[in-house]
């Protein structure tokens, strides 16, 4: 387990990282939602929501999947969207209110240490956020704690490197063209649970009924070629802080090559993003 220290520092980097990025979220919004709405279709079937349920979603950055919960759970329910960065959250506020969700609000918080009585939800959800949790035992008793009896906690996580062109793709393109250093094995990261059973394995330390599936799915990014770039730079947090190292004639070549390696996905109007995710759930006993 990573010690309280380190977990610190890791969790500072992660919310500046974030803040900066959270511009970019609202820009491209809609972009990311439909590209994500396949995960989050998943996620909330293997959350088994129904109406009426009191639910918290961790991480939701600028408000999916909690708004789609909101309308799954509908007016007699409930839900809480939570995040580390409140840049993030002032535009799930603003979304809520356009689309008159009298059911859903915000807290800013760190999943670690949830502001929140014993046994107040039903189901707790959390889309791609929990590879970001420095402590993720802490972050996992936490959500036991606030789940009623039999209630449901499912998260999504990303799949290994090579199934995931979203991420390789660039990643390859900055290894190429400037030095990478050894990542921090202990930091917070994209890929933390890509390993078969790894999801599986830290839900369990919380829930002895815990259970992963790797999936296959399609990300639909409706962004035109000369966007592409800029939208990757603008909501990928990790590939952004790689990119700043690099010096200026050396992010022209990534851009070209991001451009050349991502044309097999391009049908016309929409790049068709081929994508191996993990779903992991726990079940809180009676």
């Amino acid at each position: 387990m990573v010690d309280d220290v380190k977990a610190a520092q890791y969790k500072q980097e992660i919310r500046e990282e974030w803040t900066v990025a959270a511009p970019g979220w609202k820009k491209w919004d809609a972009v990311l939602t439909e590209s994500m709405r396949e995960v989050s279709d998943r996620l909330l079937e293997a959350a088994e929501l129904k109406p009426r349920m009191q639910v918290l979603d961790l991480a939701s950055g600028t408000g999916e999947p909690a708004l789609q919960i909101a309308r799954t759970v509908g007016p007699d329910g409930r839900v809480v969207a939570t995040d580390l960065v409140p840049d993030m959250l002032r535009v799930a506020e603003e979304k809520a209110r356009e689309a008159d969700l009298g059911n859903f609000e915000c807290r800013q918080s760190d999943a670690e240490s949830l502001p929140f009585e014993d046994g107040s939800f039903d189901a707790v959800t959390c889309r791609f956020g929990i590879m970001f949790f420095p402590q993720v035992e802490k972050a996992l008793a936490e959500v036991r704690r606030v789940l009623k009896p039999g209630g449901r906690a499912a998260f999504a996580a990303w799949g290994p490197l090579e199934g995931n062109p979203f991420f390789s793709v660039p990643m390859v393109a900055v290894a190429k063209h400037g030095v990478m250093p050894p990542p921090d094995p202990e930091r917070p990261n994209v890929f933390k649970f890509a390993s078969p059973g790894s999801l599986e394995a830290a839900i369990a330390g919380a829930f002895p009924m815990a259970s992963e599936q790797r999936l296959n799915v399609t990300m639909d990014l409706r962004v035109r070629p000369e966007e592409r770039f800029q939208a990757l730079v603008d909501i990928a947090a990790p590939f952004r802080r790689m990119l700043e190292s690099l010096p200026e004639d050396a992010k022209l070549a990534v851009e070209r090559e991001i451009a050349d390696n991502s044309v097999p996905f391009w049908d016309g109007s929409t790049y068709r993003i081929p994508a191996q995710v993990v779903i992991g759930v726990g079940v809180k006993g009676s």
